[in-house]
């Protein structure tokens, strides 16, 4: 089944909206990664409807248009899970930098995980927390080669030489 003619200009402007969108605002890259995957979301539901009103050869400009109403409720709800979830890990890493002095220069996700400090007992978190601080140059990833002794590289993360004087105000 395809689309009709004008419901794929319809489909095809709000796409390269949605693209633009993805692109150009400062979004988290979870969010930006489900609003590209979005267009398929919105032909599989406008497929739907379509199926439901008894349609058979093309997905008709109704059943999109319906569709792209329900892309407005959802992206609603998908926006503020993820922003729930960026703030835990700019929680997670305001508070990495908080205690840096319990860490040595050089440490491992491990390291954070046995101290168990509050909001950062999920090996989850901590690593969100540890790739924004790693995006924001407060510490940097540094692999360390296992192979002679067999199993994965181990993940250290260094910290940059002015963070550790740093604190983050409360």
């Amino acid at each position: 089944m395809r689309f009709s003619a004008d419901a794929q200009e319809i489909f095809r402007e709000w796409m390269q909206k949605i693209f633009k969108e993805a692109k150009e605002n400062n979004l988290s890259e979870s969010l930006q990664a489900h609003l590209l995957k979005m267009p398929k979301t919105i032909v599989s539901l406008a497929l739907i409807f379509e199926l439901t009103e008894g349609g058979r050869f093309e997905i008709n400009k109704d059943a999109l248009q319906t569709a792209l109403r329900w892309e407005k409720y959802l992206l609603s709800y998908v926006k503020r899970l993820y922003a729930a979830a960026d703030n835990l890990a700019t929680e997670g890493a305001k508070l990495i930098v908080e205690r840096c002095d319990h860490l040595s220069d050089v440490f491992t996700l491990r390291d954070i995980h046995q101290r168990s400090w509050i909001g950062l007992t999920d090996n989850r978190a901590i690593k969100q927390a540890l790739e924004l601080l790693c995006r924001c140059n407060y510490i940097r990833e540094i692999s360390r080669d296992n192979s002679s002794q067999g199993g994965r590289p181990t993940i250290r993360y260094e910290w940059h030489p002015l963070a550790k004087s740093y604190k983050t105000p409360h």
